[in-house]
């Protein structure tokens, strides 16, 4: 077993099963019906609200918030994944030329013959 395996038996039972039961116990002990309104002008009379059990808005903004936070980790990164592009090209160019500048090296043929 290595340790990368062994690291990741340690975070899933550290971390990852935790967070699941309580999130089980959150969706659980908040089941009743919240009123989630959209309009902030006119919060007594709202033009557009839905009715939704409250752990599915909070699940629903943990989701987008990890979702936003995802696609700017992912955003921030097109400097280094544009630089390997530019590099692999830069390595896949000089392999070409090494190979074409190197002479074909001779097979290796019979060994050549003794006097005896």
């Amino acid at each position: 077993m290595g340790l990368d395996s062994l690291l990741k038996y340690f975070y899933r039972f550290v971390f990852i099963i935790p967070a699941s039961v309580i999130a089980i116990i959150v969706a659980i002990a908040n089941r009743h019906t919240v009123t989630f309104i959209v309009d902030p002008f006119s919060p007594n009379a709202p033009a557009l609200s839905i009715d939704l059990p409250l752990f599915i808005i909070v699940f629903g903004a943990l989701f987008i918030g990890m979702v936003i936070g995802g696609a700017v980790a992912w955003g921030s990164g097109n400097s280094v994944r544009r630089n390997a592009r530019i590099y692999r090209r830069q390595v896949r160019g000089l392999e070409k030329e090494r190979e074409a500048a190197a002479p074909e090296a001779p097979s290796p043929g019979l060994p050549a013959k003794r006097p005896v």
